[in-house]
């Protein structure tokens, strides 16, 4: 067994910006605002975050705390996640690795990548493929399916003909 627990839906902003690969710098704790540096090309990857109810507004010239760099800014005071909020959250995941269904290629370190059947937060068991370390107790980035996914997958895989 893993380890965790939090809301199913719940969104990481600081996971989102490294994941697209955004630079910010964070002055909150310094009753300053959180500054995402970059130009108006930006706007696609901020309005997205619309649908988290986390807003950012363009200026051209940023800030002092952006050295005079073009950079969007967080208008929202009321968002209190912290860079590593994030990290603490899967730390505390819980997790059960049910079956181990087929190891589909071995990595450096000897981590796996695996298709397994298992269960996020004693949830119902789902189908899994993910690398993960020799003992299961860390774990890559991965995605998950339920049975009628995973099926739908396969019929799509069977309809590629260079599969074939």
């Amino acid at each position: 067994m893993g380890k965790n627990s939090t809301s199913k839906n719940t969104f990481f902003l600081f996971q989102y910006l490294e994941r697209e690969g955004l630079e910010y710098i964070d002055k909150r704790d310094k009753k300053g605002v959180l500054w995402i540096l970059g130009d108006s090309s930006l706007e696609n990857q901020l309005s997205a975050l619309k649908e988290h109810k986390l807003y950012f507004c363009f200026s051209e010239k940023g800030s002092r705390s952006t050295g005079g760099r073009p950079a969007w800014y967080l208008t929202n005071k009321d968002v209190n996640e912290q860079p590593n909020d994030y990290n603490d959250h899967m730390s505390n995941l819980n997790f059960e690795v049910i079956e181990v269904l087929k190891v589909l290629s071995e990595g450096s370190k000897d981590w796996k990548k695996e298709l397994t059947l298992i269960s996020w937060n004693e949830g119902e068991p789902k189908y899994d493929i993910r690398s993960w370390s020799p003992d299961h107790e860390k774990m890559g980035k991965g995605v998950t399916f339920t049975l009628s996914e995973l099926q739908e997958l396969k019929n799509v895989l069977n309809d590629m003909p260079e599969l074939d």
